[in-house]
């Protein structure tokens, strides 16, 4: 077994990370975010602990795929047994990752009917036995946990106070409760109450703000002013793929280098996955580069009526030809 390495408190500090998100934040788009803007910390996407652990495990694996230069990586969990997140902790252990983070607060129907993600707020039993058994399958590997402010209301303190005691290394916060799901303001006030507790209890444990953050700048001050460790940036990153650079202005890149990214995600995307992947799941990322230039919602389009990879690259060659070359 390898020596256990806390990746949280090695960063550099504010750690800046991008967000796990379900059918985006996968070896394909991290390995493009290194190319636009590499953060400090990148996350898996989703790994389901049932399906890792059952027979059709092979289909759920391949969201183990990375590349070295995509680390430091943390795999995300979610499930509700205690036995699976065992045998799964256990499985990927040696995998190279850098740790292990349990969701707890995804607001998705599908997996909260599942008592998963966020339904696992408050069932201080079955969480106390989750994180038992991470540690157990994966003791080599730190443990973090991401939570939102609860599943209707935002009176979290109880519930995070007895995540603490469990000695998790870090807890990423989104600042909103299930209900709130993605939209409205984000307590960045109830976050700050959050680290004033983890303060008052004497702990080194990691805080993480997440919540609509747009830009380097936005979680800076948010940093500053709540005294965090860091932040995390999730779906800006689907509107700006240099989100995480600070030196480049999406405004000023050209439609060349706009249509170049664009082409070699598409490649990498049929390289990786071949035919394992529906050819549609690529269509999210087209606005992350085919924005903010004349005519880029109508090439949108244009791509969107494609169903195939052959007719899409077709169609930026020919757009490249007939609007940059």
């Amino acid at each position: 077994m390898k020596e256990k390495v806390n990746i949280w408190q090695k960063l550099k500090k504010p750690i800046i990370a991008l967000a796990p998100m379900e059918g985006v934040t996968d070896t394909v788009l991290r390995q493009m975010i290194c190319k636009t803007g590499k953060p400090d910390l990148f996350f898996t996407e989703f790994v389901n602990c049932d399906g890792l652990t059952s027979e059709g495990r092979d289909v759920v694996q391949r969201r183990l795929k990375f590349e070295k230069h995509e680390k430091p990586l943390i795999l995300q969990l979610w499930g509700s047994n205690p036995d699976t997140f065992y045998e799964a902790a256990k499985l990927v252990s040696d995998f190279g990752f850098d740790g292990i983070d349990i969701n707890m607060g995804c607001p998705q129907k599908d997996v909260m009917q599942h008592q998963a993600g966020a339904a696992l707020i408050d069932k201080y039993d079955t969480v106390k036995e989750i994180i038992a058994a991470v540690k157990k399958g994966a003791p080599n590997l730190p443990i973090s946990i991401k939570i939102r402010l609860g599943i209707k209301n935002n009176n979290i303190l109880p519930w995070v106070n007895f995540l603490l005691e469990h000695q998790i290394q870090a807890l990423t916060i989104h600042g909103r409760s299930v209900k709130e799901g993605f939209s409205g303001l984000v307590h960045w006030d109830k976050i700050g109450e959050i680290v004033k507790l983890r303060d008052s209890m004497n702990l080194n444990t990691i805080i993480i703000g997440n919540g609509s953050i747009k830009n380097l700048g936005q979680g800076f001050d948010i940093v500053k002013q709540l005294n965090l460790n860091g932040f995390m940036i999730g779906r800006e990153i689907l509107r700006n793929p240099w989100v995480f650079d600070d030196c480049i202005n999406p405004n000023m890149v050209t439609l060349g280098k706009r249509l170049d990214l664009l082409q070699k995600h598409i490649l990498l995307y049929v390289k990786t996955w071949g035919k394992t992947k529906n050819f549609a799941n690529l269509r999210k990322f087209y606005t992350m580069y085919l924005s903010g230039f004349p005519g880029a919602s109508n090439l949108r389009q244009q791509l969107m009526q494609q169903n195939s990879i052959e007719k899409s690259m077709q169609l930026l060659k020919n757009y490249r030809k007939e609007n940059y070359d």
